[in-house]
């Protein structure tokens, strides 16, 4: 026995070397790709605990329309008008929002942009700001529309309302063409620094005079805006869909997103361009 380990020993040790290498090789393979394994599902399992922290306590900021007001007067050489929306913001998350902006858009049906697609409609002085919001707090805030927004918003109610018109004429069956819609958007972080965005969209049903004649027909449309024209000294609302059927969003965006569309209001708020200068150069 003695005699045969030494044959191997003096002939072979080259092979066992050899084959020694190629186990511990072998054995070093399986190893790292053991702890590349290992390395991963603790990395995924990180990722996992951190998005559980992040989504198990949210802010959620709900945009909800409570009055409209508008109103239109003399300004020397044409009549300036204004259609204002009073706008609850409610936190009905369970953690605060922090930098909460809050903007509005006429959004077209008919009328197209230079593009073709569905024109939108920005209201004046945007965007809306608040600091803070704590869970289950709510705030009042305003925004506006100006003359020339309004005046489009018009010829569309017009649009909708012959195109409807017809339908009932020849196809009443067919489901009614919607109007253009109100789209609320508000933009908020978390206390994580993660931004949020909410947004509620109602259809405008037509404009209304707060004071209307009395009716002569029984013509639900006989006092609304259109067919009638808005004049100099007249009050108005925007009758709007019930709250109850408002499409209502909320998701997760990011910084870059909600940084390049602020930008595009830098104009007519120079305020913001201090601000997002500091908070994200």
């Amino acid at each position: 026995m003695l005699d045969f380990i030494k044959i191997i020993n003096s002939d072979y040790a080259g092979v066992l070397s050899l084959f020694s290498s190629l186990v511990m090789v072998i054995v070093t393979i399986i190893y790292v790709r053991h702890t590349k394994s290992q390395a991963y599902y603790a990395r995924k399992s990180a990722e996992l605990v951190a998005k559980q922290i992040k989504t198990d306590k949210q802010p959620c900021v709900v945009p909800h329309v409570t009055d409209s007001y508008g109103s239109a007067w003399n300004a020397s050489d044409y009549t300036r008008m204004q259609l204002g929306f009073s706008i609850k913001l409610k936190n009905v998350g369970d953690s605060p929002a922090i930098n909460i902006y809050t903007l509005a858009d006429f959004e077209l049906q008919f009328i197209k942009d230079s593009e073709g697609n569905k024109k939108m409609l920005p209201a004046s002085l945007l965007p809306g700001f608040i600091q803070a919001l704590s869970a289950g707090d709510e705030v009042d805030i305003d925004i506006h529309f100006e003359t020339s927004e309004i005046k489009e918003l018009v010829c569309e109610l017009r649009k909708t309302a012959e195109k409807n018109w017809e339908r009932i004429r020849t196809n009443p069956s067919q489901n009614h063409y919607n109007g253009p819609n109100l789209i609320i958007r508000v933009f908020f972080k978390n206390l994580m620094g993660q931004w949020c965005e909410s947004s509620i969209s109602y259809e405008i049903a037509w404009l209304a005079y707060k004071n209307p004649p009395q009716h002569k027909k029984h013509n639900l449309n006989e006092n609304t805006i259109p067919p009638k024209e808005i004049h100099e000294g007249d009050k108005f609302k925007a009758v709007l869909s019930s709250n109850r059927i408002a499409p209502f969003v909320f998701e997760m965006t990011n910084e870059e997103y909600v940084t390049d569309l602020l930008q595009k209001y830098i104009d007519e708020s120079p305020w913001l361009s201090t601000v997002l200068k500091e908070k994200y150069t």
